[in-house]
């Protein structure tokens, strides 16, 4: 992964960008580390924080789990299937 990418996207750069960097590729690398780092992360919390640990996870992971990796679109079934399974307050069936 490019590391000029994620602190340009990551952190705040000293000035904007002068032209368009916007790179799919990159983005979903990006977001898959960041998938990574929740992960890992979640190991260090006190178990009673685990569970909100998960939404963050979780959310993260139907956000690549409804995006097609060749292309920029949406998968209509694979968002469908994340929509229909949540339920009012943000909690999946396995959760509760």
């Amino acid at each position: 992964m490019d590391l000029k990418y994620i602190f340009d996207h990551v952190f705040l750069p000293p000035k904007l960008p002068q032209e368009d960097d916007s790179d799919f590729s990159k983005g979903l690398s990006l977001v898959r580390e960041l998938e990574a780092a929740l992960r890992s992360s979640q190991g260090y919390l006190p178990v009673h924080q685990h569970s909100d640990w998960l939404h963050c996870i979780k959310m993260i992971s139907n956000m690549l789990e409804t995006r097609d990796d060749d292309c920029e679109d949406l998968i209509p079934q694979a968002l469908e299937k994340s929509l229909k399974s949540m339920l009012d307050g943000g909690k999946y069936p396995s959760q509760l």
